[in-house]
């Protein structure tokens, strides 16, 4: 389908699928998801939450720098 970073932190967070999500897609939702879990869990460690999910976001091709919201 082609959904943009924001479509995918968004679910990830609320823990909603996106229905035709390409396979770099989903392990790019699985991957913030469990990022916002353990954020929730743990507070404390918001820091390297955050450094994990930039480190998705850079992995899996989602925009320079890992923050453009272009479609994909």
């Amino acid at each position: 389908m082609g959904y943009t970073l924001s479509e995918i932190k968004v679910a990830a967070f609320n823990q909603t699928e996106l229905p035709d999500m390409t396979q770099k897609e989903r392990y790019l939702y699985q991957g913030l998801g469990y990022c916002y879990e353990w954020y929730r869990c743990h507070p404390e460690d918001k820091e390297e939450c955050d450094k994990l999910s930039k480190h998705y976001i850079n992995y899996f091709g989602f925009g320079v720098g890992g923050f453009s919201d272009d479609k994909r």
